[in-house]
């Protein structure tokens, strides 16, 4: 899913509906994805999407691709970490 995009950058975020912490960072996430509309935004539940997330340690997990390589990651909540992780990828 991810690889195949034909965007440059991407970002995806990988969490549980059930995860106070993921829950509350999704809309920062969502919000981010309105300011970037050149990067690629990608929401996976890890319940739902079990083949796109099975080698997900933590959760919230998030990943950064450029050229469809992966060039960064971090785990846990941290809107300021998030947004300044966005900028520097997209």
């Amino acid at each position: 899913m991810i690889m195949s995009s034909r965007a440059s950058s991407s970002s995806s975020k990988q969490g549980k509906h059930r995860c106070h912490v993921c829950r509350d960072i999704l809309s920062t996430f969502c919000n981010l994805s309105n300011k970037y509309p050149k990067s690629v935004f990608i929401y996976a539940d890890v319940d739902e999407c079990p083949e796109a997330t099975k080698d997900i340690r933590y959760t919230p997990t998030f990943r950064f691709f450029r050229d469809g390589d992966r060039v960064d990651e971090f785990y846990g909540a941290g809107q300021q970490r998030l947004c300044d992780r966005v900028w520097l990828h997209s």
